[in-house]
Order: structure tokens, then sequence, then C-alpha cells
């Protein structure tokens, strides 16, 4: 379900959904509730209105409430943990927090892997051949992650005003950014990125055999004419804030 479903402008039908929505989970067991957007209906209380405050309720009464929630698992997704109410993210509701950071280096390399194989031109490629053309990739994707730059010490500044204070965790956050002694990235590559990279290489290649009739399929050279006009999404401000969130809830990190 995604968090935007369960809501509705009349008084009380959000509740019924969310006791539907269990109801039939209960009765179908063993089964599994997954939450997208779950910050559209789990706002900490105080800060919303009347209505969102009645739908955490509801949510807390159904997860741990009177009535067992025999063999439903429920997991949830967000990147707004911040906004969440606290009173769902205790043990007994949601017993684990999973932080998935953007992509590394290893990371994008595995992305690669996944999306390229079939393309035309890479699918006949042996497997030497094809790690080599992933590696290059990744190694492109890298250096242009790093063309542009922002002072360390405004990154650090920025992370005080977050409440992330410990030298070790401001280390920690940094060092996965550092481009040089005194520069972090700007912004950073996602996991959507990476994918719109492949799909503009498989465009160009594509666009080449129509208007050329070159159909030796998408190459190295696809990829770094993709590079260029994908850049990263995430800014270093926003990474900062998932970090920050990371550090606030390390418990089952």
């Amino acid at each position: 379900m995604k968090g935007p479903e369960l809501t509705s402008k009349y008084f009380g039908e959000s509740e019924e959904r969310i006791r539907e929505l269990f109801r039939k989970a209960r009765k179908s067991a063993p089964s599994i509730i997954f939450f997208d957007e779950i910050d559209a209906i789990a706002k900490k209380r105080g800060e919303g209105h009347e209505a969102s405050e009645r739908i955490v309720a509801q949510l807390l009464t159904e997860m741990d409430g009177i009535e067992q929630l025999q063999d439903v698992l429920v997991i949830a997704a967000t990147n707004r943990i911040d906004t969440i109410d606290t009173a769902i993210l205790r043990p007994g509701r949601f017993d684990k927090l999973i932080y998935i950071p953007a992509p590394d280096r290893d990371a994008i390399k595995a992305i690669l892997r996944v999306k390229t194989r079939k393309l035309p031109g890479i699918s006949g490629m042996s497997e030497v051949e094809f790690n080599d053309f992933l590696e290059t990739v990744t190694e492109l994707i890298i250096r242009e992650e790093k063309k542009k730059t922002v002072d360390i010490d405004e990154a650090i500044r920025f992370l005080k005003r977050l409440d992330v204070r410990d030298k070790e965790d401001i280390d920690d956050i940094i060092n996965k950014m550092k481009v040089s002694e005194d520069k972090i990235i700007a912004s950073k590559y996602i996991g959507a990125d990476v994918e719109a990279i492949v799909k503009e290489s498989a465009k160009l290649a594509m666009i080449e055999e129509i208007e050329h009739g070159n159909n030796r399929g998408v190459t190295l050279e696809h990829f770094k004419r993709a590079i260029s006009v994908c850049p990263p999404s995430l800014p270093w401000k926003e990474y900062l804030v998932y970090e920050s969130q990371r550090i606030k809830f390390k418990r089952g990190i």
C-alpha cells in the first residue's frame, strides 16, 4: 500500500481503510503488509492535523494492540524517517531499521551488471570483457561525480546544525564524500541515476542505428555521452540529512 492511498478527506474513513487492510492481512495469514511512503500516514503527533493523529493512533492499535498480529509481517519504506511518529518506530512495531545508502563504487558496478547484461553489443561479451567494461563505466561515473565539489568545512558546519557532533560520526560521513583534504563531492549518484545512464546509452545507440544504419549495439562511447548528460541528482545537503538520520536511528542499522 502506498501511504497516500490510505488517506481520505472524510471523517473516519482513513482509519477504516487501515482496519480493513489489517483485517485482510490477518485473514490471509501468513501475510506481508508493505507500506510505501509511510511518512504520508504516520506523521509525528502534535505537528499535523487531528485526522493524521487519528491515523497514527489506528496504526499503533493495529500493529501492537489488544488483538495480536499473528503471522503478519509489516514492512515500510520512507525517505523522511525524521517526520515519522517515534512510537511507530519502537520495538514491537518496527523492530529493525535498515538504512539504504547512496550506492558506492561496488553498488554502482552491481547495478550496471544487472541493467546492461542483455543490451545489444554487450550481451555478446565474454565474462572477462564484460567485467572490464563494467569497471571502466563505473570509473567514468565516479570521476563524473567528483567534478563538482564543496568545502569540507561547510559540510561539517551543516552536519552540526543537524545535531551530528561526535567527531567519529562526522569523519565517517565526510570520508564517504571526500575528494581531497578540503573538498567533498557536491552531489551523489543514486540507483535511479545509474539506471538513467543505461537507458540514455541504449537510446543513443538506437538513434545511431536509425539515422546511420549502424547496428553495433551499445558501446563505451554511448556510455561516455550518456554520463555527460545524466548528472548525479542527490545534493550534498540532502545526502547529509539522510546520513544524520542514520546516526540518529542507529538501532538495527
